[in-house]
């Protein structure tokens, strides 16, 4: 069954075309041939037409991430194992990480995948298990960007900084913070840490 939530298309558009003031992002309306696969694939139409009609066509440097372009988001040996994850790799950290859109059946969020675990393990693995949140849609990864506010640079900090929204009881903090917990503390020691 195909995601049905909605996305801030007209928001995300505007966000891109304010960090493409230089026209350094190539934005533009893909072509048809990716029009029509992206068309077919299980995800929001909203999310679809923000890849037809917003997205990046060449790699574009946005601190502390790269984008990708549209045609390496939906091709690659890896896309099929992702998508079918709920996950598509929208660019990368500079150490490589890479950049998710996590896709869930009534919402999505952005997060990184520790690239440097999950390259070591079998095809068989699901790529979740190596994910953390960033924050909890596109739109506000692309208004961090564009108020240039903080974006954790990779996968640990990511964790770190979900660990911390943990401690302070704040909405928001994923599931590896609580998989991972604290360097010489159980996850068990996490989930009972006093909320100041």
């Amino acid at each position: 069954m195909s995601p049905e939530f909605e996305i801030r298309h007209e928001l995300i558009s505007d966000l891109m075309h304010h960090l493409d003031r230089k026209g350094a992002l190539g934005l533009c309306e893909c072509d048809k041939e990716k029009k029509a696969f992206i068309e077919g694939l299980k995800m929001p139409m909203t999310l679809k037409r923000m890849f037809q009609w917003s997205w990046p066509s060449k790699w574009a440097d946005l601190p502390p991430y790269r984008l990708a372009p549209l045609n390496e988001v939906f091709s690659g040996d890896c896309f099929p194992r992702f998508f079918a994850a709920g996950m598509l790799i929208l660019g990368a950290a500079k150490n490589g990480d890479c950049l998710v859109l996590r896709i869930y059946p009534d919402r999505h969020e952005m997060g990184l995948l520790n690239t440097t675990q999950f390259a070591g393990e079998d095809s068989d693995t699901s790529p979740e298990l190596f994910y953390t949140r960033v924050c909890g849609s596109l739109d506000e990864l692309l208004f961090r960007m564009t108020e240039e506010r903080f974006l954790p640079i990779d996968y640990w900090s990511a964790v770190e900084l979900n660990q911390l929204k943990h401690e302070i009881g704040e909405d928001g903090a994923d599931d590896a913070s609580k998989r991972i917990g604290f360097i010489g503390s159980s996850s068990d020691d996490l989930k009972q840490a006093p909320k100041s």
